[in-house]
């Protein structure tokens, strides 16, 4: 029961700390929010390996989930304040990229460093916190200095080099230049008022609660479904992850090439959706078999996730709304972390046929809703392209002096 709130109580301080820290970035800029947040976490992660009770785990884990709750969001919204919306989607596989790497590499790293056990008589658990937490200490400080806030204000590009990359983003339609960067309660409103924002949010989070299935079961369901020894397992749960990071970056390429999301999102899912009838089906067919099915699994589990991150950044306008909604999107994503060990119980291995279901109901629901809103946007973007003068007019009238994606000069991205 306590290892179970251990892992629930990080992502219960994520989510509660999402919103408030997109604000906090907003106010004292990227640069120095993401600079302190790396710094104290690097540091929480240290002082973990010198808890010896269920209490300090407890407030450790809370703690850390929510120094780390604004990293996620607020490097989403970074992006939309340097790269136009067609780039958004590839620039989010890159970052994405890292997580899936982590998962691929992250048991491998973990199992070296305990063999560090009993050097200068600290266990190996301990040494995985300290050498896992001390990295972010100084690459906080690097990005304190080296991080840029806007493209206007950094010291590393030239005044033509400013010009030219700011002038892009302003006759970039919907981008975060066309606004004014101020904060607007008006905005935050929008987002607790816009439906597309909770179509998002389903998207996301029904896509994370699958994908985290994933990052944590995967080395378990190889090792017992599999029977591979726990080191083979853990080496085994690499290539998947490695194939779904070509996989996700081909796509998102793709994606930002075309300027499209709802497509690519159905192809991926369509994979995912497969991947998962085939670990369903196949557990009398042998390791092989359900190996190859695990791959095409994460495939289409990983890669539509940046596609879900680019396309609410691209068709959320201004910046205020962008940065609160961003974080609305992701703090409920964290929902997935709470609910994955009901989803995936200890009791129902080596297959966990029960858990490959619901994550399936979720593929197929996500696809439905990717269809239905990629009608809906079109629709919407006809409409605005016929309006008349009087009907234009009015329109901007009632964006007020503080325009979002409801201006009427907006263009979602389909």
């Amino acid at each position: 029961m306590e290892s179970s709130w251990a892992v629930s109580i990080y992502f219960i301080g994520f989510m509660v700390l999402e919103i408030p820290s997109n604000f906090l970035m907003r106010i004292i800029g990227p640069s120095k929010f993401l600079s302190i947040i790396m710094i104290v976490w690097g540091i929480i992660m240290i002082s973990m390996a010198f808890i010896h009770n269920a209490t300090g785990l407890l407030i450790t884990r809370f703690l850390l989930g929510a120094a780390q709750a604004g990293f996620f969001p607020g490097i989403i919204f970074y992006f939309s304040l340097w790269y136009i919306r067609k780039q958004h989607s590839f620039r989010m596989a890159i970052f994405y990229c890292g997580v899936l790497l982590s998962g691929a590499f992250g048991g491998i790293l973990a199992y070296a460093i305990s063999l560090l056990d009993h050097l200068a008589k600290l266990q190996g658990w301990q040494w995985i916190f300290i050498v896992e937490g001390a990295p972010s200490i100084p690459l906080g400080i690097v990005t304190y200095f080296f991080l840029g806030d806007l493209p206007e204000t950094v010291q590393w590009l030239t005044n033509t080099e400013k010009e030219i990359l700011t002038n892009r983003l302003r006759e970039d339609p919907g981008s975060s230049f066309n606004y004014e960067s101020i904060f607007s309660w008006q905005q935050v409103r929008f987002v607790f008022t816009d439906w597309k924002i909770y179509l998002y949010m389903f998207m996301y989070v029904g896509n994370s609660i699958a994908a985290h299935c994933l990052i944590i079961y995967l080395p378990t369901l190889i090792n017992n479904g599999m029977k591979f020894s726990n080191a083979n397992a853990q080496l085994m749960s690499a290539p998947p992850h490695v194939i779904s990071c070509v996989s996700t970056l081909l796509i998102s390429f793709s994606a930002g090439r075309f300027n499209e999301r709802g497509w690519h999102m159905s192809l991926t899912l369509l994979i995912g959706i497969i991947g998962y009838i085939l670990l369903i089906t196949l557990t009398k067919y042998g390791s092989t078999a359900l190996y190859i099915a695990t791959c095409i699994t994460c495939v289409g589990t990983y890669s539509p996730i940046p596609l879900i991150m680019s396309w609410f950044t691209n068709n959320i306008g201004g910046h205020t709304k962008r940065a609160v909604a961003t974080a609305f999107i992701i703090g409920f994503g964290n929902i997935s972390g709470i609910v994955v060990g009901h989803i995936y119980r200890k009791q129902e291995a080596p297959f966990f046929i029960r858990g490959h279901l619901i994550s399936l109901g979720f593929m197929c629901s996500i696809l439905m809703v990717s269809l239905i809103l990629k009608l809906l946007l079109s629709n919407e973007n006809r409409r605005r392209d016929n309006l008349a003068r009087e009907e234009y007019e009015q329109e901007v009238r009632q964006c007020g002096a503080e325009p979002s994606d409801s201006h009427p000069d907006f263009r979602y991205t389909t």
